[in-house]
């Protein structure tokens, strides 16, 4: 929401590591008597959350994206949504969260990917999802049913874009369309 040439938002979080414990390898060694005295293992790898992976969108359509604001209420920034709005035509979106990243790309008639929300770093806490900009955060509720990711968004701490508040674009690029698995 800061170019919108490309309509690229330059991000920074902070990840949260999780870990996770123990095999379901049956051939993996059992502990001993004498392991188990000595205290738990300090040995864990890092866990992925469910939401972690790379999810794809639509093609949204403009006028989709415009149903979305007045569902929720945004009806009076339509107009300026449409001036400045990242999707001016059906656009394809392709959500990657992984290795620490959060990027948001669209692509339109078969063109090349543009950046639309990309470079952040994300934290996972439970159900929550916090992606922080240099001016401020983004936090959505997620939920994955059959490798279908919906994001709920909460709230936003960045400032308005050419006045238009940041829930208008936030709402519009991640709830307009659920968001399918495709690693």
């Amino acid at each position: 929401m800061r170019s919108f040439a490309t309509f690229a938002i330059a991000v920074a979080l902070v990840a949260a590591p999780l870990s996770g414990c123990g095999s379901d390898d049956p051939a993996a060694p059992a502990s001993s008597p004498d392991d188990r005295a000595s205290g738990p293992s300090t040995s864990t790898a890092p866990a992925t959350s469910p939401l972690e992976g790379v999810w794809q969108a639509g093609p949204i359509s403009p006028e989709e994206s415009e149903a979305t604001l007045r569902r929720h209420g945004l009806d009076q920034w339509i107009t300026d949504y449409r001036a400045n709005t990242p999707l001016p035509e059906n656009t394809l979106l392709s959500l990657t969260i992984e290795d620490g990243e959060w990027d948001l790309y669209g692509e339109s008639n078969g063109g090349q990917p543009e950046p639309i929300d990309y470079d952040a770093e994300y934290e996972i806490e439970g159900n929550k999802v916090v992606f922080v900009h240099s001016d401020g955060a983004n936090t959505y509720r997620w939920k994955i049913n059959n490798e279908t990711l919906r994001l709920e968004f909460v709230g936003s701490t960045l400032p308005a874009y050419e006045g238009i508040p940041e829930e208008v674009f936030q709402r519009a690029l991640y709830m307009t369309a659920p968001f399918t698995k495709q690693d």
